[in-house]
């Protein structure tokens, strides 16, 4: 299937949605072995109106699904929920970022944080062998996702 490239309003457009309904995270997971943790990047967003993000899932693909009944909805209508993980998000937020306000360091912070990963064995980035820096990544957007004043 072709799809066409969005424009410079569309992505202007997508930034500020995504500022106020989007989401940036870097998970930390205990790994299999239990000799450590893992980390992976994940960039979400979700909206009762699905046909708004069909654009960004055409364009940068994700893992997406209704979620029914969702509770923070009006009348529990059914959400469209996106989720681009690891190296799926690199490409929209670096789309993105250069027209992000509020999110702009949570991009930022994330696109570093996968770049470190890829290094890491395979990407898989175990807690071992992972740097200073991907626990620094992780405390800082742990500190700006944090709801309530600043």
């Amino acid at each position: 299937m072709l799809v066409m490239p969005l424009s410079e309003a569309d992505l202007q457009y997508y930034a500020g949605f995504f500022d106020g309904e989007g989401s940036i995270s870097l998970i930390k997971q205990r790994a299999n072995n239990f000799r450590g943790y893992r980390f992976r990047v994940e960039v979400g967003v979700g909206q009762v109106h699905g046909w708004i993000l069909e654009p960004l899932a055409k364009m940068f693909g994700g893992s997406s699904w209704y979620q029914r009944k969702h509770s923070s909805t009006t009348n529990g209508r059914p959400l469209l929920q996106i989720r681009w993980f690891s190296l799926q998000s690199l490409e929209l937020l670096r789309t993105l970022g250069p027209y992000l306000r509020l999110k702009k360091r949570h991009a930022e912070f994330a696109i570093e944080a996968q770049e470190i990963l890829s290094s890491l064995r395979g990407g898989r980035g175990h807690g071992k062998a992972s740097p200073k820096r991907l626990w620094e990544i992780y405390w800082e957007l742990k500190r700006l996702n944090k709801r309530g004043l600043k």
